[in-house]
C-alpha cells in the first residue's frame, strides 16, 4: 500500500480500506479497515483491522509485529 503516514504521539500511522475485505456470514463481501502503528525507534507496531462495518457481528482484530532493518 502507498498512503500518507502522520506521526502522532510519537508513533508512524496510517489507515486503509481494503474493498472486499472480509466475507460476512450470509456470502456478501464489505470493506475492512486496516491500521497500522509503528514505533519508530523500536520497530514494533500494531496492525488493527475492523470488519465491524457492513457485517453483522464483525470483529475488531489487533496483532502485534516486529520490524526488522535488513542491511
Amino acid at each position: 500500500w502507498s498512503r500518507p503516514t502522520t506521526l502522532t504521539d510519537g508513533r508512524w500511522n496510517f489507515t486503509v480500506t481494503k474493498p472486499d475485505g472480509v466475507i460476512c456470514a450470509d456470502g456478501h463481501f464489505e470493506p475492512a479497515v486496516v491500521s497500522l502503528s509503528v514505533d519508530p525507534v523500536t520497530l514494533g507496531g500494531v496492525i488493527s483491522a475492523d470488519s465491524n462495518y457492513g457485517c453483522p457481528g464483525g470483529m475488531l482484530s489487533q496483532t502485534p509485529f516486529q520490524l526488522t532493518k535488513v542491511g
